[in-house]
This record gives C-alpha cells, structure tokens and sequence, in this order.
C-alpha cells in the first residue's frame, strides 16, 4: 500500500510539475497581462482556501472518504483538461475556479491517507511524500521539450490527465472512516481544534504566501530575460531535487529538530531565498538560492503536517489537514 500511496504523490505532483512552471507561459502566450494572470490563479485558490474545511468535515463523516478522493480527483483533472479546448477567457475562469473547487479534498485527505497506511511509522512520511516531489521534476523537466515541439497548448491536457489517472489509482487505498470511532465531530470539538492549530496555521500561511509570486512568475520573468524553456526547467528541478534530500532525510532531522524549530529554520531559509532572487542574480547565485527551497517549502511542509496530525483527534484527522490545506 505504501508504493500505492508514493504513485499516487508521484501523479499528483508530477500534475504540479506541469502547472505551476508551464501554466502562466501559457495565459500569457494567450495575451493575459500580469494582472489577469494573478487573477486566473486567484480562481483556482480562493475556494482552496475558503473550502477545505467543509470537505475535511465532511470526510470525516463519510463511511468511504477514498471514493470521495477519487472522485473528486479525477473531475478535477477533466475541469483543467478541458482549459485546453477554450481560449474564452470567462470559460477559462469557470474552468479553473471549477478546477480549483474540485481539488480541495486531494491534498488534505492525501496527507490523511499517508498517515493511515504509515501508522506508527509516521517518521517515513517524507521518503514517501518525496515520490510526488520526484513526479514535480519529471514533469517540469519533461514538459519543456513537449513545449518546444508542440507548444504551451499541451499544458492544460496533460496536467489534467495525470490528475485523472490519480484519482483512478485513489480507488486502490484502503476504505473505513478515518476515525477509530465512528463518531461525528461537534460543534465545539471543531471550534477547540481551529484555536489550537491557529498559530502554527498563522506561521504555514505565511511561509507558503511568500511562494505566490514566485510560482506565477518565475518562469515568465527568466524567458522575458533570455533564459530558454530547458534552462528553466532545470531550475525548477533543481529546486526539487534539494526538496526530495530534505524529504529523504526528515526522519533523521525531526529526531534531532524540535517540529517548532524546524518551522523557524524554514522560514528563515525562505528570507534569505527570496532576498538573493529579488536581487536578480547571476546564474550561479540564482542556483544556489532555488536550493533553499529545500527548507521554504519541504521543511515547512513536512514539519506542518506533522504537528497538524500530532494536535488533531482521531475523529477530526481530515479536518485539521483540510485547515491546513487551506491556510
């Protein structure tokens, strides 16, 4: 069940490794101004951010929450597929905030998932969250010479169909309610855990906004300078290549590294990362500091969900990962 699960991170992400690179090139190439472009990307997060605790409820509630995982995946996967075959832009809107809407649940209930099957051996969670870091290369590597033959069009189609294949492959992990219990979750049960993960939501929140410009427009801003879509590539991979060693090597680092320090230092290395990039470096600098990212997002990731499992009781597992997702 555990490689299940990693093909599964695998899919997902590697469905990242396409979007997030390839995805704004492409409503440029389209005539989007920069504003429009944010505002494209701000329909797929605002019910991202606004939805995940109503799915996390109700996945705490369901007898069979894979089916809604599936489910939910794989109408995602055809939402975005189907940017392809429109250059409308309210369409493309409607596509994408549909998109955004039906991806809400994979995330949070995929880190639910993973809890489950690990089970006591909670520790190996990042070697096996590092799957769907290796499928973010892969893709963002692999899409750049598909966009060089066949152009920015086959974006939308090939990131929608590797959501779709994930969700299929979501029917494979176990069924049952998340919780030991088969009891609902109160009113006030759900209020206490919202106040209790609020500071640690706070510090994930923030860590992961100072992400925002830099996943809209990193790779428009490196072509408008003369980089080429490989070259560009390779930088995003690189990133993801030090974020897997940091995956790989969380069981020995949280041994060694209180949850609460760890978020400190991911912080910090996400400061001096976005520091070093404003400065519009030099290639080598500009390496060193996509590096970093391997504590901006993977320490801070790792260690969030962590301390989210570790603060939510068995009846709320999928509402706190959905507080989470959503901060």
């Amino acid at each position: 069940m555990v490689r299940v699960l990693a093909t599964f991170y695998f899919l997902v992400f590697a469905y990242i490794g396409v979007l997030i690179p390839w995805f704004p090139p492409l409503l440029a190439e389209r005539g989007l101004g920069a504003a429009m472009i944010g505002v494209s990307l701000f329909a797929i997060q605002i019910p991202r951010a606004l939805l995940p605790p109503a799915w996390g409820l109700l996945a705490d509630r369901l007898a069979q929450p894979r089916g809604l995982l599936a489910a939910a995946t794989v109408a995602a996967g055809a939402a975005f597929a189907l940017v392809g075959a429109t250059h409308r832009t309210p369409l493309v809107l409607a596509l994408l905030f549909a998109h955004g809407l039906l991806v809400v649940p994979v995330f949070p209930l995929a880190e639910v998932f993973a809890f489950r099957v690990l089970g006591a051996d909670r520790e190996r969670y990042g070697r096996v969250r590092a799957w769907g870091s290796l499928g973010f290369i892969v893709t963002s590597l692999g899409t750049a010479p598909l966009v060089d033959r066949l152009g920015l069009s086959v974006v939308p189609w090939l990131a929608g169909g590797l959501l779709v294949a994930a969700g299929l492959l979501a029917l494979a992990f176990p069924g049952g309610r998340f919780a030991a219990r088969a009891r609902r979750l109160g009113a006030a049960e759900a209020l206490r855990l919202v106040r209790r993960l609020a500071p640690l939501l706070a510090v994930a929140a923030l860590g992961q906004a100072s992400h925002g410009a830099y996943y809209a427009f990193f790779t428009i801003q490196l072509v408008a300078r003369g980089w080429s879509n490989t070259a560009v590539g390779l930088l995003w991979a690189w990133a993801v290549v030090c974020e897997i060693g940091l995956m790989s090597a969380s069981p020995l680092i949280l041994r060694r590294v209180a949850l609460s320090r760890a978020l400190a230092l991911a912080l910090a290395a996400g400061g001096v990362r976005w520091l070093v990039t404003a400065l519009d470096p030099a290639p080598v600098a500009l390496v060193a500091a996509q590096a970093l990212h391997a504590g901006s997002f993977a320490l801070l990731h790792v260690a969030t969900v962590q301390l989210v499992d570790r603060l939510s009781p068995p009846p709320a597992k999928a509402f706190g990962q959905s507080l989470a997702s959503a901060a």
